[in-house]
This record gives C-alpha cells, structure tokens and sequence, in this order.
C-alpha cells in the first residue's frame, strides 16, 4: 500500500521551546524518559483492535509525533500491527532511525501530516499533544483516520506522591507557567469546540496506570535536563536550576540507598524509587 503523500514535506513551525529543547536533548530525553508501563501499551492495542471493522487485515498505526520511538517501539511489537512514525525534529527522527531502522520515520507536523486520507486504524500520540492541540492539528488528524478511528493520547508524569519527587517537581515547574504542557490540561480544550466535536463526537475517555522505577542521582539530573524548557534555557539558567535540584537530592539522599549498576560502566550505583503516572486518554473519528 501507498503510505504516503509528497515526501517533499514542508515542515510548518513547532513550538521554539519544544524544537529548541529537544533538538539539545534528543539523546538524553530517549535515555532518561521512562518507557510506557505494559498494561497501558496492551490497553491502547485493544483499544485499536476495537476500532479495526476489517478484522482480517493489517492494523495500521500512526505514532505521531514520535520523538526517539520510545512508545513506536512498544506499539509495533504488536501481532499484525503496521507503524508508522511522524516527527518534526531532525534531531529525534536521528535517534528514532538508529533505534528502529525498520520503522518508517516522516517529517512533518500534526496539521501536516504526510499521509494518504483514512490511511490509519488508529493515531498515537505519547508526551507530546499538549503542543498541538489545535483545531488544525484535529482536522489533519481526522483526515488520515478511517472512519470510527482511534486517537489516543498518552502521558507519563512523575508522581507528587514521591516526596522527593515532590521537592524536584515544585523547583523545575516553575519554569513551565507559559509553555504548552500536559499538566496545565489545557490541551483538552480543543476538544470542547462544535468542530472538533463534529470531527470527533467523543467523549474523552481517561484511565490511569502507574509504574516503580529506579534512578539514581545523575540520572534523575539528566531527566530534569530532557525537559524542553529547561534544556532551552542559557548555559547559566541551567546552571542554577542544577544546583538547586542537587540541593534536593542531598536532602533526600537516604531515598538513594537501593544497589544498582551503571549500565555502561558496571560501576556500582545507589538509587531510589520513583513512581510514573501514565494517562491514556482516548477519542474515536465520526
């Protein structure tokens, strides 16, 4: 099947903090950004599975705004699933095609997809709604949907309930206030105008899934690092937010008491637990 339209794709402007941010850490936000927990990954495949009305044929997938492929990754080991993957960043479709060399990696936007009409089962789109949500975006995503389609947005938040967590948290959210991010929720107010509803009748459905994950100190440093607006800050900025995350992880640094090994020196390590909200929030194509 013809996938796609003009590969001569125009790519349309992102957001500066988001094509700043990740086009200096790509490689650290795919190193140190959690992987989607199982039974959210199966969630969303059965979810697609129900959109399908030709059961006998292959399910075609779009990951969205891909990033490095960390959850492209997960949804194409799926049986009779066909990815493909849209990202707008040079830098992270670099990192998606070292990692997944078999997956088609496009460029282009959510309001520019450079895909056939009703090409998809289903659209995916991990981390990253919260900086399109546009009506622009709804109706390019509508548009390579089949009908009944799915459309699934997926986030992955440390949880508060980690006091250190907590503490680091209320230090880089500070830097957040103006910027598109999942936290804010505004991005589920597209979703509220008679077009959009029109394309997408809805309702919003959420469900919440949770996962334990060890990280030791420079690596829960690099992960504040792989966030856009921080990794868009100055060289000096980024100096003081450091030593104010380092602050906070010599004040909990008994949470740092779990043995480990670095995985690229074998160097022994000690690390804490850490929780990960995951929301699925889905919708369907009229």
């Amino acid at each position: 099947m013809e996938w796609f339209k003009d590969k001569r794709v125009h790519i349309r402007e992102i957001h500066d903090v988001a094509a700043a941010g990740f086009r200096k850490q790509a490689e650290g936000y795919e190193r140190t950004r959690p992987s989607y927990p199982a039974a959210a990954v199966n969630y969303v495949a059965k979810l697609i599975g129900l959109s399908k009305r030709d059961l006998g044929k292959t399910t075609n997938v779009l990951d969205l705004a891909a990033g490095g492929g960390k959850f492209t990754c997960s949804i194409s080991k799926r049986r009779g699933f066909h990815v493909v993957a849209v990202e707008p960043v040079l830098a992270m479709r670099e990192v998606f095609q070292q990692k997944l060399p078999e997956i088609p990696c496009l460029p282009g936007t959510a309001d520019k997809i450079p895909c056939r009409n009703q090409s998809f089962d289903a659209v995916t789109i991990a981390q990253a709604f919260h900086w399109m949500s546009t009506l622009d975006a709804l109706r390019d995503i509508h548009r390579v949907l089949r009908p009944g389609g799915l459309l699934a947005l997926l986030w992955n938040m440390e949880s508060r309930s980690v006091p250190w967590v907590a503490s680091l948290r209320d230090i880089y959210e500070k830097y957040d206030t103006n910027i598109p991010q999942y936290r804010h929720g505004d991005w589920k107010e597209v979703f509220l105008l008679p077009e959009a509803q029109q394309l997408f009748p809805g309702p919003l459905t959420t469900r919440f899934f949770q996962q334990d994950m060890l990280v030791t100190k420079e690596r829960a440093w690099e992960r504040v690092l792989s966030k856009s607006y921080i990794a868009s800050l100055t060289d000096m900025e980024q100096a003081v937010v450091r030593l104010q995350v380092e602050g906070i992880l010599h004040e909990h640094r008994s949470a740092f008491s779990i043995p480990t090994r670095n995985p690229v020196t074998s160097e022994k390590e000690f690390a804490a637990h850490q929780l990960i909200d995951t929301e699925v929030t889905y919708i369907r194509a009229a």
